[in-house]
């Protein structure tokens, strides 16, 4: 029995030592300013574009040290020109933004047609809707600004062409 138990344990831990893969990570180095690194680890929500302008988005796996995958596609590393980044709270954030410029242009158009209605030379009594009409349009206007800004911010990205260095090394070479 002794020896069965040593036999699986034996196995065991050949199958512990042999079986594991090493995980890679990619580090950019700024070639302006060498000690500025970035590091980005597997699983991130990626946009990585090929040397054909092609563009892939999904998550980054990093198979082996020379090539880096995006869902299903596998590229090799040295024929991407541009990578960036793609999480799920950007696109969060740009549907906030949207929905936050669609309710200020509703608020601004609410706030312009209470302006006009003020501005009816007809009724003097209506005078005072001019003041509360200017801020209810001036707070619709500002409030589409802001959300419409939201909408043009991108992750970050790297130009590996002209910025940064692309390698890949193994997360245990990665600073803790």
């Amino acid at each position: 029995m002794k020896t069965v138990l040593f036999v699986f344990v034996a196995l065991l831990l050949t199958n512990f030592a042999f079986s594991q893969e090493t995980e890679y990570a990619i580090k950019l180095v700024k070639k302006s300013k060498p000690d500025k690194v970035r590091y980005i680890e597997q699983g991130r929500r990626m946009k990585v574009y090929a040397n054909d302008n092609t563009e892939y988005a999904g998550r980054l796996y990093i198979p082996t040290d020379s090539t880096i995958r995006i869902d299903a596609i596998t590229l090799p590393a040295d024929q991407i020109p541009k990578i960036r980044g793609n999480s799920t709270g950007l696109m969060v954030t740009k549907i906030a933004g949207g929905v936050l410029g669609a309710a200020g242009l509703a608020v601004f158009i609410m706030g312009s047609i209470i302006l006009i209605d003020g501005l009816n030379p007809d009724v003097w009594a209506e005078i005072f809707l001019i003041p509360v009409g200017m801020i209810i349009a001036g707070t619709g206007a500002l409030a589409t600004i802001a959300g419409g800004s939201v909408l043009f911010i991108n992750g970050k990205k790297y130009d590996l062409r002209d910025q940064w260095d692309m390698s890949i090394i193994p997360v245990s070479e990665m600073p803790q």
